[in-house]
């Protein structure tokens, strides 16, 4: 039995009746590779089952302590059944992107059962007009509750459950597995009690001189303040409902980093702000809404330093201006990346106020994490934080293979929630630089329009690039 951080439960605590904060990825596969050219259901069962060991989300479920009096632990689920969480499904009619698209949306909007293990995967067959992908391609859409992983650590199980050639790569022994039985009420209780009453107030007690030395003094300069400022209203800091939408288009990486070359120093994630940023700006216009000030983006920063994890959290959020109202896409270029330049140095004051957060007791962490919730600051409509949250994460460089069958796409199907209801995800494989979007069906019933501004944006950046000597210039984003 394992207790969660504090990080990774405020992901429990933040789960509304409408959304819920699991986030997936989705690897399209081509099965010409495979032994007979052809992949069968039970074979992706059984390759899963013969990788579990990949990550502990597969086998273990969540239990809450009653009343939420202390985070909550991780059990090894005694009746974990491999099946309950594979499903197979096939698309309608055309089987082409848009129907894919359509059916990601919906899957994304259903919650995930947390009484079990916290995580589902769905081979989706039928894609056989998607384009640029070969006939007889299939979908493995694959879901997981934000306590138990995010977004680098999916990066990490990713490259478990894959081998580097057609032919699967020798693995070591399977660790030895025991299931544990679900500790009683009274158990849950006593823990609750020693951490809140006892330990708690230790931890408390050790911190409390460096949270002093943080809060800001009168006339003095702001020590990163008490709650960031409030963002400017959009279409995306309402209530979302329950249905999703669910859009993408890939990039040439190699091009989006020719885009660097606008701006000195600037990198491929100020660059991905941009893009998003242009795409922003001209769908708001398109619905009469022109965003009159910059627009915030909650973006994730890894703090793992390199470390290979596939479990929880450890992660930042740093609120990022990505100068939405600046038409010139080379000076909203470099907007970002002074903006992103001057929070690198802020970085770890920021950290280290998180982590001090969770030293305090359970019970009071989880309370005011719901207060916070209910009063719907923070991420809620009332004072949210963000307009949209941007994610980039660089993905595998060479080409990976799950049962013989070559995986030729990846990308990502992020969260949204109340006060921030749209999510970009953008992460690279092979080449490829995918980028997508989740938001709520009312916020954004075009989704395809939603990426066509999307395009606009990345081709108004490319088109200020200088032609190269004695040819023309080169500009396509389909990869």
């Amino acid at each position: 039995m394992e207790q969660l951080s504090g990080q990774d439960a405020m992901f429990v605590y933040m789960d509304r009746d409408l959304w819920a904060t699991h986030a997936g990825f989705v690897i399209l596969y081509d099965p010409s590779t495979a032994p007979g050219g052809r992949v069968r259901l039970r074979d992706i069962v059984a390759h899963v089952e013969s990788r579990l060991d990949a990550s502990k989300m597969f086998r273990r479920r969540l239990v809450r302590v009653p009343l939420d009096l202390d985070n909550p632990y991780w059990i090894e689920d005694e009746r974990f059944d491999i099946e309950f969480h594979i499903r197979h499904i096939r698309l309608p009619e055309p089987g082409d992107w848009r129907q894919l698209c359509i059916q990601l949306a919906r899957i994304q909007a259903r919650p995930i059962d947390l009484t079990r293990p916290p995580w589902e995967m769905w081979v989706i067959e039928g894609l056989d007009n998607v384009e640029g992908v070969a006939e007889g391609t299939y979908a493995i859409f694959t879901k997981g509750h934000h306590a138990a992983v995010d977004g680098h650590g999916a990066t990490d199980i990713i490259s478990g459950l894959h081998d580097l050639t057609p032919e699967p790569t020798p693995r070591p022994a399977a660790s030895s597995w025991e299931p544990e039985t679900r500790p009683r009420d009274a158990e849950l209780l006593g823990r609750a009690l020693m951490n809140n009453l006892v330990r708690g107030p230790l931890r408390v007690g050790g911190v409390i001189p460096e949270m002093l030395s943080r809060i800001p003094r009168p006339g003095g300069p702001p020590a990163g303040g008490v709650l960031p400022p409030a963002v400017e209203h959009t279409r995306f800091q309402e209530p979302v409902g329950a249905h999703r939408s669910f859009e993408g288009i890939p990039f040439r990486l190699q091009d989006v980093k020719r885009l660097r070359a606008l701006v000195e120093g600037a990198t491929v994630n100020d660059v991905v702000l941009a893009i998003v940023s242009g795409a922003m700006h001209e769908y708001l216009a398109s619905k009469g809404e022109t965003p009159e000030g910059p627009l915030v983006s909650g973006t994730p920063i890894d703090m793992r330093k390199g470390k290979l994890s596939t479990e929880g959290n450890d992660i930042l959020i740093r609120p990022v201006e990505i100068a939405a109202n600046i038409a010139d896409p080379v000076e909203r270029l470099e907007q970002i990346q002074r903006n992103t330049a001057e929070l690198k140095g802020s970085a770890t004051g920021a950290r280290h106020l998180t982590e001090l957060s969770t030293e305090f007791p359970g019970a009071l962490f989880a309370w005011s994490t719901k207060a916070l919730m209910n009063a719907q600051v923070g991420w809620g409509t009332r004072r949210p934080f963000y307009n949209l949250g941007i994610s980039n994460v660089p993905g595998p460089t060479v080409p990976l293979y799950m049962n013989g069958a070559q995986a030729v796409r990846i990308f990502f199907v992020p969260p949204c929630g109340d006060g921030c209801g749209i999510i970009w995800g953008a992460n690279s494989y092979k080449g490829e630089l995918m980028v997508t979007f989740c938001s709520c069906r009312d916020m954004v019933p075009d989704p395809e329009h939603l990426i066509a501004c999307l395009q606009q944006s990345y081709d108004a950046m490319a088109a200020r690039l200088p032609a190269p000597a004695g040819g023309r210039r080169r500009v396509t984003s389909k990869a």
